[in-house]
Formats: structure tokens, C-alpha cells, sequence
């Protein structure tokens, strides 16, 4: 699967609406039923590339690199968690490229709504992202899946 970096995510489209005031935390809230399997992934890349895409040369090419790489990592685990559910509702196969496609354009999408809020908390409380408890509370949802998107990586023969 391809890399997907912060700098193609600052190229993708604006999306109209900003991120909902709605935390991903209140997102793992939902039933089930409620739920698409992929999106904590899918917003979790988007946290890391949003960073990178605010921070850029500021944070320094190897942070902005390991973002993108974490980011990527995410990304990669969404594809394969909603190729997995499609197959479990009997659902004609797709290629996992397809998913992992799908899935990086949602990320490039939400990391632009990140970035958009780190520069507007930063022109109102000259802060990017340390006082903004919706991204504080995200990026700890992040790390609690880190492991779990470690786990999903190994056992489907990904390395790092």
C-alpha cells in the first residue's frame, strides 16, 4: 500500500463543514450498529496528518515523516477492518487498494478540517492544538488504538 503524506492531504479539497463539535471519544460511544468500522482509524489519520499539515517545516521533516507514517499505519488498518466487514455481510470482495484508497481520501479530508481548527486556535488563543480539548481528547482515543492498529498490522502480515 502507498505512503500517504501530510503534504498530498494539504492538497486534497476543502471539506464545507468543520469538524463537529462531536469528539471521537463520543464517537466510540455509539452501538455497534451505529458505528462504521473504519472511521476512528480513518480520524485518527487524519489527527496526524493535520498535524503535519499545520505544522510542516516547523516540526521538522523527520516528525512531519513519522506522522505521515502514522498516519499511513491507520489508515491501512480502516482498509482492512471495512474489507473484513464487507466480506462478513456477504458482500462482493474488493481489493484491499480499493479500501486503503477510500480510506486515505476520508483521512486527507478530516485532516484538513484538523488543520483549518489548529490555525483558527491559533489566530484566536495563540495556541495550534495545546488548549483544543476536542484534540486533545482525540489524539487520547489515538494512542488507545495504537496498539490495537499494531495488533491488526501483524496479524495481517504488514512489518513496522
Amino acid at each position: 500500500m502507498p505512503c500517504v503524506s501530510a503534504n498530498s492531504a494539504a492538497n486534497s479539497p476543502s471539506v464545507i463543514s468543520p469538524l463537529s463539535a462531536s469528539s471521537l471519544e463520543q464517537y466510540m460511544l455509539k452501538s455497534e450498529t451505529e458505528r462504521e468500522v473504519g472511521y476512528p482509524f480513518v480520524r485518527c489519520a487524519g489527527l496526524y496528518f493535520g498535524y503535519g499539515e499545520y505544522g510542516g517545516a516547523a516540526l521538522g521533516e523527520s516528525i512531519v515523516m513519522d506522522l505521515a507514517n502514522s498516519g499511513t499505519q491507520y489508515v491501512s488498518v480502516a482498509a482492512i477492518l471495512r474489507k473484513v466487514k464487507k466480506s462478513e455481510r456477504g458482500l462482493p470482495a474488493q481489493d484491499i487498494n480499493v479500501h486503503f484508497e477510500e480510506a486515505a481520501t476520508n483521512a486527507k479530508s478530516i485532516s484538513t478540517l484538523y488543520a483549518d481548527r489548529m490555525r483558527q486556535n491559533y489566530a484566536t488563543v495563540g495556541e495550534a492544538w495545546g488548549s483544543d480539548q476536542l484534540i486533545a481528547s482525540d489524539r487520547a482515543i489515538c494512542d488507545e488504538l495504537g496498539p490495537v492498529v499494531q495488533m491488526i498490522r501483524q496479524r495481517a502480515g504488514f512489518s513496522g
